[in-house]
């Protein structure tokens, strides 16, 4: 899987155009694409990692 701030997380399905497995994405990176896009979010608790940013005109 690759993680990244601007693609949340993506999982790897071909290195050098080769497949990787089956090309979907496996229960651990999906279960992290899962919590993590929750939490950035504002869904699923820890708000305390949360961080409010204004765009003043």
């Amino acid at each position: 899987m690759f993680l990244r701030t601007a693609w949340e997380v993506l999982p790897i399905t071909t290195i050098d155009g080769l497949r990787v497995g089956d090309r979907k994405t496996g229960p651990v990176a999906g279960l992290l694409e899962q919590r993590y896009s929750a939490i950035v979010r504002g869904t699923q608790g820890h708000d305390e990692w949360l961080i409010e940013v204004r765009f003043d005109s």
